[in-house]
């Protein structure tokens, strides 16, 4: 559980956490426990409703500077600490209500991590060192999953094309998917026939609330 009364009780309460695998043997070698943070607000539509804890669903590392930034969509935070950690503090979150943080991308050559903010419309900078926010690229919409060529200095941003094209944000169940993955669906998409597409957004909007509706009354 997060700490205070921020979440809502459950029998089988969320633990926080990253996990960190040996590639090679595909096992657990250890974890970092996320748990000591204040929660959030889950949206509901463009309401801040449901009291959630800060658990990752984005993901990036700066193996340079050994940092690591993780989103907490549904509570509307972000968190960096070191990839030696084993917890994180209060002090490594930064709350940004409404902004539903979903894909994050590092560049290590700057220092810098790109993270999607689908509620309001950036893509957050976080300077990998200090774990600060330290500006956004403005006026987009619904930033939602990031990837970046580094020799190039292109950072791309996925939705507005798709919404362009289907009429409707890019819906996908994030829920235990990195960004890379999320990104090469929103890719894969994009050539569906506008019937077709709604369909399978539909069910991935199924997905979510059913989620939703779990934490809800669990």
């Amino acid at each position: 559980r997060t700490t205070g009364n921020d979440v809502i009780p459950s029998e089988t309460p969320v633990t926080p956490a990253v996990s960190v695998f040996d590639t090679t043997t595909r096992r657990p070698v250890r974890s970092i426990d996320l748990s000591n943070q204040p929660g959030g607000l889950m949206m509901i539509g463009p309401v801040e409703l449901i009291p959630t804890p800060q658990v990752p669903d984005g993901l990036a590392i700066d193996p340079k500077r050994g940092r690591v930034l993780v989103t907490n969509a549904h509570a509307g935070g972000i968190t960096v600490f070191d990839i030696n950690a084993k917890r994180v503090t209060p002090r490594n979150l930064t709350p940004l209500p409404y902004s539903h943080p979903m894909g994050a991308v590092a560049n290590p050559v700057t220092g810098r991590f790109y993270v999607g903010l689908n509620g309001t419309g950036k893509v957050a900078v976080f300077d990998s060192g200090s774990g600060r926010l330290v500006g956004d690229i403005p006026n987009l919409h619904k930033a939602s999953f990031v990837d970046i060529d580094v020799p190039r200095n292109r950072l791309y941003v996925g939705n507005a094309d798709y919404e362009a094209k289907f009429g409707h944000i890019f819906i996908v169940c994030a829920t235990g998917k990195s960004a890379a993955e999320m990104l090469a669906l929103l890719e894969a998409r994009m050539p569906n026939d506008p019937k077709a597409e709604v369909m399978v957004a539909a069910e991935e909007q199924n997905k979510i609330t059913r989620i939703r509706l779990k934490k809800l009354v669990a």
